[in-house]
């Protein structure tokens, strides 16, 4: 059953690949951004269907400061999200006995303030607060964007940014696997192209864990290439990234410093495949993210190494909008798993008898969301996680969530 699920997953989420046409030619990055904005909303408001009307050509900038002020409500814009949520959470452990546990939070605040004074640039803010996470409230992203450099399709962006490394969308409550392993967010300098559609950047930035013995410096990199599509009824972001050093990536690494008494011999190369893909109503995601070396690290007493396994994780979802009672409504559902994530760090490191493991082995979601009223959505999730060492979890999330 779990293999039939797979694979008709994949089949869904690949086949209209090999239908593709011509891409209309848009602007460089307002295409590449317009998609990635579409994408984000999956995780916000997934009641919302994905359409792809053209983008509102942007006013010509004044080039009188008194000009850019006077229209300043155009050029300024403020979105907002909140997000509270109720879990149930029941643990069954595979050497006897179980835990359940249920928890009221106010899970995410976001404020974002983009402003496009001129033409060519663009500067970004976004404000978050979750609560027993980032308290108090933290600037999680805020960059420049140089867009358009001398009438070409060149961009720039400089600043405090999750680097791009996959894709890491979902339609569920729950952050997916992918994004476990590949989020990463740095202050970094990142460049690229949009053209008819292929876009491709490179990135650099100084990440925190470095090579045993050596300085800080800025010598982490990565790079993506990959071709967008927006037609009416039919859009698809499909693309391949590099990261020079995986265990940068906020979880992992965060775990790997945890633990403590180790260092890192070498950096861990990372790869990324996706395809996310929106026919109609019906849409479609499919991300593979892996180690390309297998992790060294060296004992700070002995100085003795270590090699451990390289991760591999993926995320495969499908999702169905439709009208209910004259609101938005979507339903979806996915198939998350790892390989050798329990022996990616070094030894020593678990999960005790009565703890989960850092992820588990094979994850199934199902969830149904849908717009109760003007800005307000409400979702319902259940997730059944299964442990290497047969421990087992069953949640269940509700979340009410207001954007604007």
């Amino acid at each position: 059953m779990k293999k039939l699920l797979i694979a008709l997953l994949c089949t869904l989420a690949l086949a209209p690949a090999l239908a593709l046409g011509a891409e209309d030619e848009m602007s460089n990055y307002d295409l590449f951004e317009r998609i990635k904005h579409l994408e984000s909303q999956l995780k916000t408001t997934t009641m919302s269907k994905i359409s792809a009307a053209e983008v509102t050509p942007e006013p010509h900038a004044d080039k009188k400061l008194g000009a850019l002020l006077s229209n300043w409500s155009e050029r300024i814009t403020l979105r907002g999200l909140v997000e509270i949520e109720a879990a149930y959470e029941n643990i069954n452990f595979d050497k006897g006995g179980k835990n359940a546990s249920s928890d009221l939070t106010l899970a995410t605040v976001e404020l974002e303030i983009d402003a496009e004074l001129t033409d060519t640039v663009y500067a970004h803010i976004l404000l978050l607060w979750e609560e027993d996470e980032t308290e108090p409230i933290e600037i999680d992203e805020a960059f420049i964007l140089l867009d358009g450099i001398a009438d070409t399709p060149v961009w720039i962006k400089a600043g405090r940014m999750y680097v791009p490394f996959g894709n890491l969308t979902s339609y569920m409550i729950t952050d997916p696997l992918t994004l476990e392993i590949g989020e990463t967010r740095a202050s970094a300098v990142a460049a690229g192209f949009n053209l008819g559609g292929a876009y491709a950047l490179a990135y650099a930035f100084n990440g925190d864990i470095d090579k045993a013995g050596k300085d800080s410096h800025i010598d982490n990199f990565g790079a993506q290439i990959g071709y967008i599509v927006a037609h009416e009824g039919f859009n698809l972001d499909a693309g391949i990234s590099y990261i020079n050093n995986l265990i940068e990536s906020d979880s992992w690494g965060d775990e790997f410093e945890d633990f403590g008494g180790y260092e890192l011999k070498d950096y861990i190369g990372g790869f990324g495949a996706h395809a996310v893909i929106e026919v109609g109503d019906f849409n479609f995601i499919a991300e593979f993210i892996c180690a390309l070396d297998k992790p060294k690290y060296i004992d700070a007493e002995t100085g003795a190494v270590e090699k451990r396994d390289a991760v591999k994780v993926w995320n495969l979802e499908a999702g169905y909008s439709f009208d209910f009672l004259g609101k938005d409504a979507i339903v979806a559902l996915a198939y998350q798993g790892t390989h050798d994530a329990d022996s990616m760090l070094p030894q020593g490191y678990g999960a005790e008898d009565d703890e989960l493991a850092f992820l588990p082995e094979q994850r199934y979601m199902a969830a149904v969301g849908a717009e109760i009223f003007p800005y307000t959505s409400l979702k319902l999730e259940y997730m059944h996680d299964e442990y290497k060492k047969d421990d087992r979890s069953d949640t269940i999330t509700m979340q009410l969530a207001f954007e604007f």
